[in-house]
């Protein structure tokens, strides 16, 4: 279980493709989340990956493994050696709950439709597919690559999907990896936990 607050940014530095399609990530990062062992789950954009391997030398270096399933319905299988990645390590009892409970399963993959710079926020619009639509609720909150951010607007797109609004203040923008973040930009996104058994209530129907 994590909250959404990132707490550090790492960069891939190495794919390794595994058999039977699954593929092994390896990150660093300068400021590494803290108390990490192996067996512990981190969440990497967003997505909740157990670690394999630890190494410290100048950087701190994680190594993960994604199944298919993973790299299917996630944006893992686009990534890069070379790109930032948002970092936040599993919360403990007697943590601070700064964002919302966040599980780390993503989805849906959405896209940034807009970025416009209101003062010193950004306003950033993203597109959900259609089976994120009802989940999305205007001042609900939502974990895009695991960054907990609260719903400011929502509009309806044909074929069911919707597009929803959110605003990052300034150290969110700087701490996380929204900074480059354009037009196009693929995003994991996952609905607010609430909002999911909120939903399934509203649809069951007992025998």
């Amino acid at each position: 279980m994590f909250t959404g607050i990132i707490t550090s940014i790492g960069t891939i530095c190495d794919i390794e493709p595994k058999p039977k399609n699954g593929v092994r990530f390896v990150l660093e990062a300068k400021t590494p989340p803290p108390k990490l062992k192996i067996g512990d789950s981190l969440a990497c954009n967003g997505i909740c990956f157990t670690l394999c391997e630890i190494a410290t030398q100048k950087n701190l270096a994680v190594t993960m493994d994604a199944s298919p399933e993973t790299l299917a319905v996630t944006t893992a299988s686009d990534w890069q050696v070379g790109q930032a990645i948002n970092l936040e390590s599993a919360m403990r009892l007697g943590d601070p709950l700064g964002g919302h409970f966040v599980t780390g399963h993503v989805d849906g993959v959405g896209e940034i439709t807009a970025i416009n710079k209101h003062g010193d926020h950004w306003q950033v619009e993203c597109r959900a597919p259609k089976p994120l639509a009802p989940f999305i609720a205007q001042k609900g909150s939502v974990a895009m690559d695991g960054v907990s951010l609260t719903i400011n607007r929502i509009d309806d797109l044909p074929h069911g999907e919707v597009s929803f609004q959110v605003m990052l203040i300034p150290h969110t923008w700087q701490n996380t990896i929204a900074r480059d973040y354009a037009e196009g930009t693929k995003v994991n996104l996952e609905a607010d936990l609430l909002a999911r058994y909120g939903r399934r209530a509203s649809t069951y129907k007992s025998a």
